[in-house]
């Protein structure tokens, strides 16, 4: 049930997928989430407008884009660890962006926050 947000001076629709297809398996892989729970929405962010240094905690940065997933609570470090790798490799080996360019977040919620439409808490009914 990740809510994944991807801010990114890309235009190629092309990257786009492949971008969202990394997060997407990657997710799959080590959140164990089931494949037609894909729900991604990306920011096109003109260059000039995304901040960042060029080195911090000694990652090298040239260019980056920033990946923002909303999930429920509950899952272990290691599995979070295993998405970061996951998600950078897979991206840099899809698209143009180095693995050092992937900056991750995660932002953990309860159930009873989601509602996946029809007025409905899906996840309370399970």
């Amino acid at each position: 049930m990740p809510f994944v947000r991807i801010y990114t001076n890309t235009k190629s629709k092309e990257e786009k997928m492949n971008i969202s297809d990394s997060i997407h398996s990657s997710l799959m892989k080590h959140f164990h989430i089931p494949l037609k729970d894909k729900f991604h929405v990306f920011t096109q962010v003109n260059k000039e407008n995304l901040v960042f240094p060029d080195e911090y905690l000694n990652v090298k940065y040239k260019e980056i884009i920033y990946i923002n997933i909303l999930c429920k609570e509950g899952r272990t470090i290691e599995q979070k660890k295993n998405l970061y790798k996951a998600c950078s490799e897979a991206i840099e080996k899809s698209t143009s962006y180095s693995k050092s360019s992937v900056f991750i977040s995660i932002s953990e919620t309860s159930i009873e926050n989601w509602s996946f439409g029809d007025g409905l808490a899906q996840m309370l009914e399970i």
